[in-house]
């Protein structure tokens, strides 16, 4: 059963050739990726928004579709097939309520951001860590100031699939290990914001504005005027009414003349349980 297992994984593996850069690992279910770029990486520090309420290292990764399909068709395959024979908690079986990795379609603008001078297609996968990431330079030597790592910075990393199952629900997701910076890019967002370089040119400073009569443009202590109240959302009194922040909504208009309102469902993406290979 394990030598027509390997043989599956080989035959897979031709099927959908290494991109560029990339290597497999010999145990078929994780990569050091060729160059890449980070978007929101949280690597110098714990993240304190992961899900299931667990701190973690986080970074998303933007990556081409041929890289996409590599993941897909190769890792993620090898993963689900080895975690039917090995995992305990698949109970030996494929499994039910399955999900694979997200990877979101950046959209236009979003691939104008990373790569502004490409026609192809990207996406952007999560990967976490529980374990702070190995996070290297160019020489392996270690990462020490938190401002080499940014969006658009460009990488390459190790990926690993690992299956998992929590609250009736199954699936394989990636783990994040060492990550290496490459080279610079642009940076998404700007110079950081403790960036004391950005105040040493004091040329175009005109220091007299910070002089001159106070009360050159009025009178700094006058009390301002009252705005006036705005008319509560609630039903009842218009007097004294506390005004609430309002929720998305929509006017609906009923029989006769009144119009309510009716709040709007949060939106939501779903990964569904289809199998792309």
């Amino acid at each position: 059963m394990a030598k027509k297992q390997t043989q599956t994984q080989a035959q897979t593996q031709q099927a959908v050739a290494e991109p560029k850069g990339w290597k497999l690992f010999t145990n078929g279910r994780g990569v050091r990726t060729g160059e890449v770029k980070l978007s929101f990486p949280r690597l110098f520090e714990l993240d304190p928004t992961a899900e299931f309420n667990k701190d973690k290292y986080s970074t998303s990764i933007i990556i081409t579709e041929e890289e996409k399909e590599f993941l897909e068709k190769v890792v993620v395959k090898n993963t689900y097939y080895d975690a039917i024979k090995t995992y305990q908690k698949w109970g030996g079986a494929q499994p039910k309520n399955f999900q694979m990795p997200t990877f979101k379609l950046l959209s236009l603008e979003e691939k104008e951001m990373f790569y502004p001078a490409s026609q192809g297609t990207y996406y952007s996968l999560i990967a976490k860590t529980t374990e702070k990431p190995q996070l290297v330079d160019l020489q392996t030597k270690p990462l020490q100031d938190k401002n080499e790592l940014y969006s658009g910075v460009i990488v390459r990393l190790s990926l690993s699939a690992y299956p998992w199952a929590y609250g009736g629900k199954t699936g394989v997701s990636f783990s994040l290990g060492v990550v290496q910076k490459l080279a610079d890019g642009q940076r998404i967002g700007g110079s950081p914001a403790n960036d004391l370089s950005l105040f040493a040119d004091t040329s175009d400073v005109e220091f007299s504005s910070f002089g001159g009569d106070p009360f050159a443009e009025g009178d700094p202590f006058a009390q301002p005027q009252q705005a006036q109240p705005q008319q509560s959302v609630a039903s009842g009194s218009n007097d004294g009414d506390l005004l609430m922040p309002m929720p998305n909504v929509q006017q609906v208009r009923t029989q006769g003349s009144e119009v309510r309102t009716q709040a709007q469902p949060a939106p939501h993406t779903s990964t569904g349980d289809a199998l792309p290979f």
